[in-house]
């Protein structure tokens, strides 16, 4: 699970070049929730591999860990 808290400190990061919240909103802005909230989807799936695995930020790493499949679901 991952959670996304405040992104309200606009100090820099350790390089001291781009704001720790311009580095939250960026995260957040290629997650999957994020587009499904723009979409209005309540169900996303993804079979990881090279042709999807650029698709959101935290596939990546999952995939280089040897996940193969990855599913989000919104609830209310």
């Amino acid at each position: 699970m991952h959670e996304y808290g405040r992104t309200g400190f606009e100090g820099p990061d350790v390089t001291g070049t781009v704001s720790l919240d311009a580095q939250a909103t960026e995260v957040w802005q290629r997650s999957p929730f994020y587009r499904m909230l723009e979409t209005g989807a309540s169900l996303l799936r993804r079979r990881l591999g090279p042709d999807t695995v650029g698709e959101f930020s935290l596939l990546p790493e999952w995939y280089a860990a040897g996940l193969t499949e990855y599913v989000a679901v919104l609830t209310q």
